[in-house]
């Protein structure tokens, strides 16, 4: 950055003001701080008449004035940025004789920064301290062995100019944190401390890693990868698939930088378990796993999330599903020696958040000839390993209709998971179950599918176990327009996961026979006034039970414009209608609005007929009815104005009809109709007051 003397500056100011176009830069100034930042923005505007000014931004280069320091003891930690555009940033070892130890979560966030220099030991930096931080290309570490020092999760995620970093060589710790290079896509070198064995999940997505450097003697760095010091376990890959004889294991996250080079890749058959995620986020050819013969192998789910591959040639005894989350698979090639299925949503409870990722897009699965425990049919795998049950475990991606073969009697976990393509799915009578019975976590076998019109359900199902369903079987569905509940199934709603966001649902029906449910008014509901299922156009009925109208407090109706039915009403009956944007309120209901109408926040207009009785007591409306609703705009009653205004003077309510609605921006005033409701009468608030 070139210095200016004041001469300068002001011949440049001249310049600007007679030519404007010439931008002037400000002196840099500087301090005898042991930290020295300095980043120059400039801002040009032009008004109406052509003319151009600029402005300049100086960062201080005093420490204490570019960061909130928090001292604690003899210690500092750098808890806030005070500049996001600095450019470069020397982190003292000591600043006014205490220690500097911590760089905050989130410090350097979002921010501008290019480089920066650790001149003493850092003790921890904190979660997603760097994340963001796509300009940083330089990151210094002057002292070459810390006691002991902490990198946490995230912290350097998504700076996409890094190219390269040197750790310290003793001190900073790996095992316990995860993804602190996660979408360093430029990263190609990195000195990492190994005397604690690395997460490999730290270079999740880091496509140009080249070279991983481990000074310590803890773990071994051979072949493009970091091995246990016996050899056995693979923790971290790079490049290619070359692994040394010795190695068994391959570790979670082993492979997921997507650094392998697009090419046909073979796991020795030495290898007998492989961790999840170990081939996530890759883009090859193809990749065979090993049969193993009578080893039973342990492979870990989500193998393949995220990978786009040509062909997985699958040889393991135990065929896993699960193992293709969110994949793009051309062909699955299913091995004479595959025996088994292992369908299970859920390996172990810690894991359980990446069920949330199971899909698979395949255009082509083939079985082995000789392998006499699985074939297709009408696009569906099918398992016979069970002499009277039959499994439908993964579908084809991209066909738009599926009809179950008869012999499926079962519907594995995941089975059309986030199927993009799907329209029609049509089950036979013979399924009984979705999922396995003894399933009690979610199961997704039909969710989040975008497109689906049409679903036939089996009249096979039963309600023998709570699992018939599992859970989560028939969600986000948001174009399927009609349903029909079969006969035997009579337990849907044990977990709310079934047969949820069904924004296009028009029409709920239940077979003839089933005695456990019942559809009033496009509402699914239980003997017991439990409601399972509510269509976006639903309304109540005569028959419609008070107790189900009180449960839709928290059924977020979908129907825009509701018409409460007559008779009573429960007190928080129309609460959280999120996307009601019309409610009227017919005559001679009451008692229905002395509680607070929440959530609502699309309502727009009320409407209220006169009722009988209504007197607007503090019992029937309450002066916290209609309040926090931002869109409300328009608000009609069937009353005169006077007629309003004396039960407002006579029952002591409110002074200014206005305090009814507090926090209603949009409405300005109150509409009156007269006794037959033919026309209206608008007056705004300032009309209002109680004289």
């Amino acid at each position: 950055m070139k210095k200016h003397s004041k001469f300068v500056s002001l011949l440049a100011l001249v310049s600007i003001l007679s030519l404007g176009s010439c931008v002037s830069k400000a002196n840099n100034k500087t301090s005898s701080a042991t930290s020295s930042s300095q980043v120059t923005s400039t801002t040009t505007s032009s008004s109406s008449s052509s003319s151009s000014s600029s402005s300049t931004v100086e960062i201080p280069t005093e420490f204490d004035k570019l960061f909130k320091l928090t001292e604690t003891g003899n210690d500092i930690t750098v808890s806030k940025l005070n500049y996001k555009e600095v450019e470069t940033v020397v982190i003292p070892s000591t600043f006014n004789g205490k220690q500097v130890t911590t760089l905050a979560s989130d410090l350097f966030k979002d921010s501008n920064l290019k480089s920066i220099t650790f001149e003493g030991e850092i003790g921890t930096i904190g979660e997603r301290c760097f994340k963001n931080c796509t300009q940083l290309k330089n990151v210094k570490f002057v002292v070459k062995n810390h006691k002991s020092a902490t990198i946490k999760d995230y912290a350097f995620e998504n700076c996409s100019s890094l190219e390269e970093i040197v750790l310290p060589e003793t001190g900073y710790m790996f095992a316990s944190y995860n993804f602190m290079f996660k979408d360093c896509i430029n990263l190609k070198k990195i000195q990492i401390n190994a005397s604690t064995t690395p997460n490999a999940n730290n270079f999740y997505n880091c496509p140009s890693l080249e070279e991983v450097i481990n000074p310590t003697s803890t773990a071994i760095t051979k072949d493009n990868c970091i091995l246990s010091s016996d050899g056995k376990k693979l923790l971290l890959g790079w490049k290619n698939l070359d692994i040394p004889s010795t190695v068994t294991t391959i570790s979670d996250y082993a492979y997921c930088n997507g650094s392998l080079v697009d090419q046909d890749y073979t796991i020795p058959s030495t290898v007998t378990s492989i961790g999840k995620c170990a081939f996530s986020n890759i883009n090859i050819k193809s990749i065979t796993l090993p049969s193993l013969g009578n080893v039973t192998p342990f492979i870990g789910e989500l193998l393949f999330q995220y990978s786009t591959i040509d062909r997985v040639n699958w040889n393991y005894q135990i065929f896993y599903n699960d193992s293709f989350g969110d994949a793009l698979i051309n062909t699955i090639y299913i091995g004479k020696d595959v025996v088994n299925h292992n369908n299970s949503i859920s390996v172990g409870g810690s894991t359980y958040h990446h069920s949330t990722q199971y899909v698979i897009s395949v255009d082509n699965i083939i079985v082995d000839s000789n392998n006499t425990k699985f074939y297709t049919k009408n696009y569906i795998l099918v398992s016979t390993a069970s002499s009277d049950t039959f499994n439908a475990y993964m579908e084809y991606g991209h066909k738009e209709e599926y009809y179950l073969p008869n012999e499926i009697t079962s519907l594995s976990s995941a089975l059309f998971y986030k199927n993009q393509n799907v329209k029609k799915i049509v089950m036979r009578d013979n399924v009984n179950y979705m999922a396995r019975p003894s399933d009690t976590t979610k199961t997704y076998v039909i969710y989040d599918c975008p497109n689906l019109e049409e679903l036939t359900l089996s009249q096979g199902f039963n309600s023998g176990n709570r699992g018939t369903l599992g859970s989560g079987c028939f969600s986000k569905l948001p174009k399927l327009k009609s349903l029909t509940i079969p006969k035997n199934l009579t337990n849907i709603y044990y977990d709310r996961e079934n047969f949820n966001e069904l924004d296009g649902l028009e029409t709920i029906a239940v077979t003839s026979g089933n005695t456990a449910l019942k559809v009033v008014g496009n509402i699914l509901f239980t003997s017991s006034n439990e409601v399972c299922l509510v269509a976006n156009n639903f309304y109540f009925s005569s028959t419609t039970p008070t107790a189900i109208q009180a449960k839709f407090a928290n059924k977020n109706p979908r129907d825009k414009n509701i018409v409460l039915p007559t008779g009573s009403m429960s007190t928080d009956s129309i609460l959280n209608w999120n996307t009601c944007e019309s409610i009227e309120f017919p005559s001679s209901s009451k008692n229905f609005i002395n509680s607070q109408i929440v959530k609502c926040e699309n309502l727009k207009k009320v409407i209220i007929y006169k009722l009988a009785g209504f007197n607007f007591t503090k019992s029937e409306l309450g002066v916290k009815a209609f309040i926090d609703l931002p869109n409300l705009e328009d608000f009609r009653i069937q009353m005169t104005k006077d007629e309003f205004m004396n039960v407002l003077k006579d029952k002591k309510i409110v002074s200014k009809a206005e305090d009814l609605f507090s926090n209603c921006p949009k409405l300005k005033g109150i509409k009156f109709y007269d006794t037959t409701g033919d026309y209206y009468v608008y007056y705004d608030f300032a009309e209002l007051i109680v004289e």
